[in-house]
């Protein structure tokens, strides 16, 4: 894994993984959520590729559909000569596969529950760059609660969707109404919390991104991202990415009334 982006949700994750997937060297993973399971399971050991595959193939998103589109004939072609693997193995083979599909060179991640977990996966790949991307907070607000991901998280109290997504998990709790202000404390707490688990891994592999400046000027943010996680500044890639990022969108029409006071950048 070269990078991995990560985020509140619904922060701009999308977005920056669109502009980087669109790289002509790099394929970067929507979400996959099943690395804390399988580093659980396995954590630097070795096991039968069968069961991380197993693991891979009961991760699905809400709609039930497998967050990696792979099935086990295509992961046993994958793996085929080997008896043990460990979970570095296993995620670089499906993470190669997936980015010689498309002619690269390079894959990535972008599921934005990860910041909680990257002390985990720095241990597995240390060389691989965060890039934690932090949106207005009223915004994030008001789109999460549309969401039936995000409904499920706040309603549930857990901490991630990861949990969520293992063998229908997500199925056994009822998302329910939630108040604005139950979306605005999960935004606060994801940054706080990705921030924290910055503190244990090597500075010079973190690194904050705002939604806003991205927006702004993308040219040069995508510039410094380039820089940081060591892909090229591909002209023709760059030359593209005004015409990706729509200064429109930066901000959502919201009843600033229903969120008087709440924070629009985080704390510390």
């Amino acid at each position: 894994m070269r990078f991995c982006i990560v985020g509140s949700g619904r922060c701009g994750t999308s977005l920056l993984r669109r502009t980087l997937d669109s790289h002509p060297d790099v394929f970067v993973h929507r979400e996959t959520h099943w690395f804390p399971r399988m580093y659980e399971y396995a954590g630097m050991g070795k096991c039968s590729p069968a069961e991380l595959a197993h693991i891979f193939l009961k991760t699905t998103h809400t709609t039930g559909a497998p967050v990696v589109p792979l099935s086990q004939d295509e992961l046993d072609d994958i793996f085929r000569d080997k008896d043990d693997i460990t979970v570095r193995e296993f995620c670089d083979g499906v993470g190669y596969h997936m980015a010689r599909l498309e002619n690269k060179s390079i894959w990535a991640d972008k599921t934005p529950d990860y910041g909680f977990f990257m002390q985990q996966i720095q241990t597995v790949w240390p060389q691989c760059k965060f890039l934690h991307i932090i949106r207005n907070g009223l915004n994030v607000a008001l789109s999460m609660s549309k969401h039936p991901g995000f409904q499920w998280i706040v309603t549930s109290g857990e901490a991630t969707w990861c949990s969520a997504a293992f063998n229908n998990y997500y199925s056994v709790i009822e998302a329910t109404p939630q108040p604005l202000s139950g979306y605005l404390n999960r935004w606060q707490h994801a940054i706080r919390r990705t921030r924290d688990e910055a503190t244990r891994i090597p500075a010079s592999n973190y690194t904050e991104i705002f939604y806003e400046d991205l927006i702004a000027d993308p040219g040069t943010a995508l510039e410094g991202i380039s820089d940081f996680v060591g892909i090229s500044r591909d002209a023709d890639w760059l030359s593209t990415l005004e015409a990706m990022i729509n200064p429109t969108k930066r901000s959502t029409a919201l009843d600033h009334s229903l969120l008087e006071g709440a924070p629009q950048r985080p704390s510390h």
